[in-house]
């Protein structure tokens, strides 16, 4: 952009605009390309308010802001901006009017500060005789500022400063000056319970409020103290200071939830989301659904449900203020709206949720589905369903337009690079190698290149209207199902009428009229009328192999057989082999369950001539396994055939249930799932098949042989090596070869396979075994070395219970670990041996484990003397 605005700059002053308005109108002109481009919408902005400020005109800067505004309504601080922009320009009618638009929409600190702000600037300066009504103004500004932000951490400031404006009012007589004392101390009582970031400010006013009245006493009604009826000003501080505790505790666990919005929110700018794992949005929507699910816990313990919803239904919405774009958000207020009983109000929240968002399906659906048990009128809830069908429709033109465009540009990139070519072609004067058949290659590649880049845009534009199709049969589909429960079939009936005339409209609505037909009306002659109208139209002309296997599912259902015959044999001469594969194995599955033999022979002859190339793949195999199969049970493909669980899935989702699922058969863990919104969607956590783990059973280890123990080294030969590592000497040479084989011997364990010339083992517990796997090589440990000698003795002095049962023990190597110095006097402590009859022995001084006596032979331990009486009592 740098570069056109240069060229432009630099051209001859009657032949473009001025610079200023040529720079406001490439920004313009950008904000028209990316709608969503935050970056260019500011410089926009930002230029207009300074042309607005150098000339005073303000039209283009108010365009400018209403169409920032259109597109992100509800970012707080362009809100601010354009009151503050008002004010500069001393607007005040249409300030006000600002205000009337934004308050109720923009439910944020800042916004209502300003409308604040602004009544205090206009009353505050009043004169004598409007004095008191000024003053009456201003407190109802402040209390319908607090009655709805109030419930918000930062507002503390505006709870301090309406506190303040109590305190500092002049010209009160005796009796005014009591009903604000208690105005004032019922303020206090409503900020000490709100977990507010400057709450410990507002407590120490509060202390400072009470102590100032009487440090001794107080009357209890300041309007009309009755005698002997007070209380001191401790008293009344200490039965607040539970609520004030409780709720800067609150702020507190606040402050850690909401650190993720906190620190996205400075530079937030609500787009439609990608839902991409690595966006800031999808961590967004986590922290707040966590937040507003701890508001629901009632952290401050409330004893009022109405105080506990409003601090709930603020979370909700300060959280769509940013995740403007998500409408599960929208419908979780909603239903809870619903739940609490208020019905007006979720209604209320749906229609601005649909007005948000337009082509959302679920927002629409919910608010049809609320109308309707709100008993509405079927032409009010239609309403719904022809806005969201107009909407869908103009994002059919739009995906239009941006894939015409696309292939616009692509086209011009590509003459572009064409014309570069000819043009170097003739500057270096080789024009002539352009003659005959060289400009014939070129014109074909030409023609090749373009027909690749008409081919690319076409597939992505099929698949995206394909979605949009999807899409809008889906509300017809709903459509015709609350025309049903409202009205009666016949209304469904010309619903379906309408949206059979579109091109938009899929098999889907041809389907969900025939079921609706032949289940509501028990007539099954509509039913076939209408599937055979859409053979017409998805299997004739379309070849449609989806639509047809519906078609044949209902006759089998049916039990009409020879119309299903009939309708698999035009299957056949209509769709291709591998189009009608699932029509095949329909029919097949059929004929297996309800029909005769000879026929399923003679079907499955044909289905093998038809799929010849199937008869060495897996394919076969599993059409093989299906033969024989039964619902979930598939035992002759997995026991037999050795199948795994992947064709099963795809076999019981074919059959409509997921009891191959239930079953525990099919390892899940092998498929695929979806990573994004972890907390958030309950369906993408993958968990652990419980009815796959197996119970621990512990076994006794097989006795410790002779050779099987490590021979020891001298404890001073040890002692010597650890001085001289600690004093950070050289090592002998022959204790560093000694080192050397070691590790040798080491590799040449993990090479070999045999046990046999596996080095010397020990027996240890199986999870201080798999914790030594996980340890690096003491090779290459290079810190500190800790005094062995002083920490064995530490454990061994350490009244360690001893267990019930043995635990299991697997042999390790100790030229593998080097778990410990062979030649250290308490080494024998970890080495365990055991008999026959699974009794413990100790080695080295007839101690047990650990240097502890066997439970036998201590006073009062398990298996002990004292233990057997106390276990006969």
């Amino acid at each position: 952009m740098s570069a056109w605005v240069s060229v432009l700059d630099a051209a001859p002053a009657t032949q473009a605009p001025a610079p200023d308005t040529d720079k406001l109108q490439q920004l313009k002109a950008q904000t028209h390309i990316d709608k969503w481009d935050a970056s260019v919408w500011r410089a926009y902005v930002d230029e207009s308010m300074k042309r607005a400020d150098d000339s005073g005109d303000c039209n283009d800067a108010r365009q400018a802001i209403e169409e920032y505004v259109a597109v992100f309504p509800s970012v707080t601080r362009i809100w601010v901006e354009f009151i503050a922009f008002e004010t500069r320009m001393r607007a005040y009618d249409k300030l006000e009017a600002l205000f009337t638009r934004c308050l109720r929409a923009v439910v944020a600190v800042p916004v209502w500060e300003k409308y604040l702000d602004y009544i205090k600037s206009v009353h505050s300066n009043a004169p004598v005789d409007r004095k008191e009504e000024a003053r009456k103004t201003i407190l109802k500004a402040f209390e319908l500022v607090l009655s709805n932000v109030g419930l918000d951490r930062e507002s503390g400031h505006i709870w301090l400063d309406y506190l303040k404006y109590i305190k500092n009012l002049d010209g009160l007589n005796s009796f005014e000056l009591q009903q604000m004392m208690d105005l004032q101390r019922k303020v206090f009582h409503k900020a000490l319970s709100i977990p507010l970031t400057n709450i410990e400010a507002i407590w120490k006013e509060y202390d400072a409020f009470e102590n100032s009245l009487n440090k001794l006493t107080v009357p209890i009604s300041p309007i009309s103290p009755l005698p002997g009826r007070t209380r001191s000003a401790k008293k009344l501080l200490s039965e607040r200071s539970a609520l004030y505790m409780t709720a800067r505790t609150a702020y507190r666990e606040m402050k850690i939830i909401t650190a993720v919005i906190d620190a996205a929110s400075k530079t937030w700018m609500p787009t439609p989301t990608t839902w991409s794992e690595a966006d800031q949005e999808v961590a967004s929507l986590r922290a707040w659904k966590k937040y507003i699910s701890w508001e629901k816990t009632n952290p401050l313990r409330l004893e009022d449900p109405s105080i506990v919803s409003a601090r709930v239904m603020y979370a909700y919405k300060s959280a769509l203020l940013m995740m403007r774009f998500f409408p599960e958000l929208w419908y979780d207020a909603a239903r809870y709206l619903i739940e609490l009983g208020k019905l007006d109000e979720a209604a209320a929240l749906l229609q601005q949720a649909v007005e948000a968002l337009p082509r959302s399906l679920l927002l629409s659906f919910a608010l049809a589905e609320l109308e309707e048990s709100r008993k509405r009128e079927f032409s009010e809830i239609s309403k719904v369903f022809d806005n969201l069908l107009t909407n869908l429709e103009s994002w059919v033109v739009e995906v239009n337009q941006k894939y015409d465009a696309e292939r616009d540009t692509l086209m011009a990139l590509l003459r572009g690079g064409s014309d570069a070519a000819a043009s170097s072609v003739v500057a270096t004067g080789n024009s002539a190698e352009w003659d005959g058949e060289r400009r014939e290659e070129e014109r074909e590649k030409e023609k090749e290149r373009n027909q690749e880049i008409e081919t690319k845009v076409e597939v992505a534009r099929k698949r995206k209207i394909g979605k949009v199709k999807q899409a809008w049969s889906l509300v017809w589909v709903v459509y015709m199902r609350v025309a049903r429960r409202s009205e009666n079939v016949k209304a469904a009936r010309n619903l379906f009428k309408q949206a059979k005339k579109s091109e938009l409209c899929t098999y889907h609505v041809y389907v969900a009229s025939a079921l609706m037909e032949y289940y509501s009306s028990k007539d099954v002659g509509i039913a076939c009328r209408i599937f055979e109208a859409g053979m017409k139209v998805f299997a004739e002309d379309n070849a449609s192999p989806e639509f047809v296997l519906e078609y044949l599912s209902f006759l089998i259902q049916m039990n009409d057989e020879n119309n299903a015959r009939a309708l698999f044999e035009r299957a056949l001469t209509v769709l291709q082999p591998e189009q009608a594969r699932d029509i095949w194995s329909k029919f097949l599955s059929n004929e297996v369950n309800h029909g005769e033999l000879a026929n399923v022979l003679k079907l499955e002859s044909r289905m093998k001539e038809a799929f010849s190339k199937d008869v060495d793949t897996p394919l076969a195999v599993r059409s093989m396994a299906d033969r024989w199969a039964f619902l979930d049970i598939d035992f002759i493909g997995q026991e037999e055939l050795g199948l795994s669980g992947h064709s099963a899935i795809a076999r019981s989702s074919k059959m409509g249930g997921a009891t191959a699922v239930r079953s525990g058969n099919i390892d899940l863990s092998s498929f695929s799932r979806p990573t994004n919104l972890d907390p958030v969607h309950s369906e993408n956590i993958v968990t652990p098949e419980l009815n796959k783990w197996t119970a621990y059973k512990p076994e006794a280890p097989d006795k410790v042989t002779p050779e099987k123990v490590l021979p020891f080294i001298p404890p001073n030969e040890v002692h010597k090596e650890l001085q001289q590592m600690k004093q950070k000497q050289p090592m002998p040479q022959s204790q560093v070869q000694i080192l050397q084989q070691r590790e040798q011997q080491q590799q040449q364990a993990k090479e070999q396979e045999h046990p046999s010339s596996a080095p010397a083992t020990m027996l240890v517990a199986e999870c201080i075994a798999q914790l030594l796997d996980r340890l690096p090589p003491a090779s290459s440990y290079n810190g500190p070395i800790l005094p062995l000698s002083d920490i064995l003795d530490g454990l061994r002095r350490l009244p360690l219970p001893v267990p019930v049962g043995q635990s299991r023990m697997v042999p390790i190597s100790l030229q593998d670990k080097q778990i410990m110095n062979p030649g250290h006097s308490t080494a024998n402590v970890f080495i365990q041996e055991f008999d026959q009859g699974g009794s413990f022995r100790g080695r080295g001084r007839g101690r047990g484990r650990f240097g502890i006596a066997p439970a036998s032979k201590r006073k009062g331990g398990y298996g002990s003397d004292e233990d057997q009486r106390f276990r006969k009592r």
